[in-house]
């Protein structure tokens, strides 16, 4: 009986990956060659960046707030504490500038593929502007 389940649960995982990749493929197909200016939701507040979602294309990611930040840059490891405070509290994300970014929010971003990398294409986000 413990194999059978083992098996069960081996499937259901490998689907699982199936069916992430497929999306994130089409994702890819659908916004390759064109350059997105969309209004999103924010979803999660991250210390440096906001995670979005794009209900029109249901397209989540990630938006660095300053992108020589992000991760696999050459600042990367240089602390964003000095420039955003996050009240995990109220779910809101402070800059120095005084924008404010609340979960749930609305912001613009412009999606599109990066097609820089070595044989491996990934959506990109960046912010446009912060929506009233």
């Amino acid at each position: 009986m413990q194999e059978v389940a083992e098996n069960i649960n081996h499937r259901h995982k490998c689907a699982q990956y199936a069916a992430r990749s497929s999306i994130a493929l089409h994702t890819r197909v659908l916004l390759r060659d064109k350059i997105i200016e969309e209004d999103a939701r924010i979803v999660r507040l991250l210390s440096n960046a906001l995670v979005v979602l794009v209900p029109k294309y249901g397209v989540e990611g990630i938006v660095y707030l300053d992108p020589q930040r992000a991760p696999g840059t050459v600042d990367a490891s240089s602390s964003a504490e000095d420039a955003y405070v996050l009240d995990e509290d109220k779910l809101v994300l402070t800059c120095k500038d005084g924008r404010t970014f609340k979960v749930m929010g609305t912001v613009r971003v412009r999606v599109s593929v990066d097609t820089t990398g070595d044989n491996r294409e990934g959506v990109v986000f960046e912010l446009i502007s912060k929506k009233k």
